[in-house]
This record gives structure tokens, sequence and C-alpha cells, in this order.
């Protein structure tokens, strides 16, 4: 897990280069780089998962709480599954 600090963000390229023949999988804590781009894309689009703090001390806060994106449906469906406890209904 790599964070991203404000604008700088990290190496997204060097780390997937690092991930791929270990077939890693990348997720990124994006709490401090909310609203931020990275090469034209938007934060929460990289890697296998991106994390988002709503803590009352980040960018963006809500007090408490806090939410995971990503592209990968398989792992969206799983995440879904844990935040009720693997409760369906």
């Amino acid at each position: 897990m790599e964070v991203h600090i404000w604008r700088g963000g990290c190496d997204i390229e060097a780390l997937e280069e690092i991930a791929r023949p270990y077939n890693l999988k990348l997720l990124f804590d994006t709490a401090h780089a909310f609203g931020c781009s990275y090469q034209g894309q938007i934060r929460g689009n990289f890697g296998n998962a991106e994390v988002f703090s709503f803590n009352a001390t980040k960018f963006c806060n809500s007090f408490e709480g806090g939410a995971i994106v990503t592209n990968d449906l398989e792992l969206a469906h799983k995440i879904r599954l844990m935040k009720n406890f693997g409760f369906r209904n």
C-alpha cells in the first residue's frame, strides 16, 4: 500500500513495474490527494483499489468513515460483502 501525499503522489508506473512480476496487488491511500490527478486521470483510478479516509483531520471529511474505490467488479463485490460482515441481504 502506497500513500499519495497531496499533489505529488506516488510513482505509479514504478510501483506497477515492481508488482507485475510478482502478481502483487496495488492499493493506494488517497485521503490526502482527494481531487488531485495524475497524468490527466483523477486519483481513485489506479491500482487494484484506492482508499479515502473521511476522518476529521483529512482534506475531505465527514468526521468519520471512508470509501474504497475500484475499477475491478469482482473486488467491488467482495468489498460490498465485507462491509456488511458477509451478509448478502
